[in-house]
């Protein structure tokens, strides 16, 4: 955060300004003559993208350009300088060099690496190949990104006609960055200034302060309620994606409603206007836009361009088997049931109607557990489904034990309902570790409808509940309808999208080497696929076509398939324009509902809102 507000001043303190110098040195073999100094292209494709510069921080622009490369082109360094960082941001690859007057040249989204940190780097060297893909990013591109201090400016002026530069030096007019720069600080800034996730630290919208200090963008902006993690999200996750995903969602509009076309862009200016407000302003300021009607239907509307985007990109099966007992991981199994289930648990279950035989797994044959609530691990009720989610995690890691006692040596695959999954996070979050001799290995880790973002009704019910008024409704409503779980359970306020648990979970993310996929359900009403994200895990989306699609997930066809691709190592089975459709606009609007219904019945019952 830092380093993100010293790049912003400088942004607005620096002026640039370029000196000119010639002189001539001959020609390589095969190469135009080119004069000493001359700057040099990294690749010689066309430029596909063009530099845009920032309006702040997180404001729309590209911070370098994008030259077309099939993947594979050697990269070369563009002057003489020294490597200061070769390696992996969030599991994609760069390459920085330092030149002489304060410039910093970045190669980014490569394939290989072909020098290391502190090499001296000679004008045309290859420092990488391309192909590696991230970030708005694809194996196409070449990312190139040039800074003069902490300042990004525009690459092309490198290369411009004879009569503007031999040598390009730009200076800035302020200080300039007096302290060398080490790897920790290119690799920060590359992940700034590329929007990448750092690994290990939080996801977009929390901070390692949250619990301690409230919600917030970073840990020097404390902000209150969802809609500003939304608003962070924007800024900060999606990045300039977010103008295209505005006209994404608008045509999913389009297609799914047969909204009006003149409708629809007379909507698109306002919507653009209103992002790049959100995106430019403190996030303090930009919460109160976002509860405006057209804050929240900018926000709505991101939000459906990119899952509608993510769907139709992202890679899929094109035939995926059903679950027809053959197939499957060859491994046992745990089946975690959600809140308000109750059965027999260990082998002689089911706690939930999972058909385990038609994903392969053989109950006869020892294969099969099903997880209890319960202490002793034996038979369970609804009541013990009510505890805390940390004790339920503790009780996964012993039931676990057991079948490694059973069975030593041989993998365990976790597939989790509703709460069930989030159980499962918090066990690979606070509990597992991959060394622990006492657990099994963990293989593949499926759930189906489960709220690792929180579950909107748990936090509309603690708004609700804020008050005494509130507390009198919720209390009759859980008498008259002794089904739902009451509101004041302790495993429902832990799956409020603002607990201190489910932003434990979202900051720790899916584990190294755990194969996770997040199934969820295109119109579930209790836990909307808006909330089945977790950062690492494969997520996709199903149509179920039954009512109560929350419970009806685990025996639907579309579902079961896609557990078994998960369960084979395949990516999930490739959906219909209707359900990409589906998928992206029903949930979006359910949480909206949900989230109104807490706002409206909070304030009415003079509770809190978000």
């Amino acid at each position: 955060m830092e380093s993100s507000v010293r790049r912003l001043a400088c942004i607005g303190a620096c002026a640039i300004f370029v000196s000119v110098t010639v002189s001539g040195v001959p020609a390589r073999a095969g190469e135009p003559a080119q004069p000493a100094g001359a700057w040099q292209r990294p690749v010689d494709g066309a430029v596909v993208r063009p530099f845009q510069q920032p309006s702040s921080i997180y404001g729309p622009g590209h911070r370098g350009v994008d030259f077309a490369a099939a993947p594979g082109t050697p990269v070369h360094a563009a002057n003489d300088g020294v490597v200061s960082f070769a390696g992996s941001v969030a599991g994609t690859l760069h390459v920085t060099v330092a030149h002489d007057g304060n410039l910093r040249t970045s190669y980014s989204f490569l394939q290989t690496i072909g020098v290391r940190e502190g090499q001296a780097a000679a004008r045309g060297d290859v420092v990488g190949t391309t192909g590696g893909a991230g970030s708005d990013h694809d194996a196409s591109v070449l990312h190139f990104g040039l800074r003069t201090g902490e300042t990004y400016v525009d690459p092309m002026v490198l290369f411009r006609p004879d009569d503007l530069t031999k040598l390009v030096r730009l200076v800035p007019a302020g200080d300039p960055h007096e302290a060398p720069w080490t790897s920790a600080d290119e690799r920060r800034e590359l992940q700034a200034s590329l929007h990448l996730p750092s690994p290990g630290q939080p996801v977009a919208g929390s901070s390692a302060a949250d619990e301690a200090d409230g919600d917030g963008c970073g840990p020097d902006v404390p902000v209150v309620g969802a809609v500003v993690d939304a608003a962070c999200d924007v800024g900060d996750w999606l990045g300039d994606r977010a103008g295209v995903a505005v006209d994404a969602g608008l045509r999913a509009l389009h297609a799914a409603a047969g909204t009006a076309s003149d409708v629809l862009d007379g909507l698109r200016g306002p919507l653009h206007d209103t992002i790049a407000m959100l995106r430019a302003l403190p996030a303090t300021v930009a919460s109160g836009l976002a509860r405006t009607p057209i804050g929240m239907l900018a926000l709505d509307i991101v939000e459906i361009g990119r899952r509608f985007a993510d769907t139709v990109t992202t890679d899929c099966t094109d035939y995926a088997a059903p679950a027809d007992g053959t197939g499957g991981s060859a491994h046992r199994v745990m089946v975690l049931a959600g809140i308000n289930s109750s059965g027999q648990a260990g082998d002689r279950g089911p706690t939930v109607a999972l058909d385990v035989a038609a994903l392969g797994y053989h109950r006869g044959e020892g294969e099969v557990r099903f997880y209890s609530y319960a202490q002793d691990g034996g038979p369970y009720d609804a009541g013990a489904t009510r505890g805390s989610l940390l004790t339920a995690a503790r009780r996964l890691a012993d039931q676990l034990r057991a079948m490694q006692r059973e069975q030593p040596g041989r993998e365990v695959d976790l597939i989790a309902h509703s709460q069930g999954g989030v159980v499962v996070d918090v066990f690979l979050h606070k509990v597992y570790r991959a060394a622990d001799p006492t657990l099994p290995p963990i293989g593949t880790v499926i759930t189906l409808s489960s709220p690792h973002e929180g579950a909107p009704l748990a936090t509309a019910g603690s708004q609700v509940r804020s008050s005494s008024a509130g507390k009198w409704v919720l209390d009759e409503v859980g008498h008259r309808f002794g089904s739902l779980p009451p509101p004041n359970a302790v495993s429902v306020r832990q799956l409020s999208e603002h607990s201190s648990l489910i932003r434990g979970v979202q900051r720790g993310g899916v584990p190294e080497h755990v194969d996770y996929t997040s199934i969820g359900a295109t119109e579930d009403l209790v836990v909307p696929a808006t909330n089945i994200s977790l950062r690492g895990a494969t997520e996709t989306t199903v149509a179920v076509n039954s009512p109560g699609e929350h419970s009806a997930i685990v025996q639907d066809p579309n579902a079961l398939r896609a557990v078994r691709a998960a369960l084979e190592g395949r990516a999930p089975p490739c959906v219909g324009l209707g359900t990409a459709l589906r998928g992206a606009i029903a949930p979006v609007l359910i949480s909206r509902a949900s989230h109104g219904f807490g706002d409206v019945a909070g304030a009415a019952l003079g509770g809190g809102t978000r």
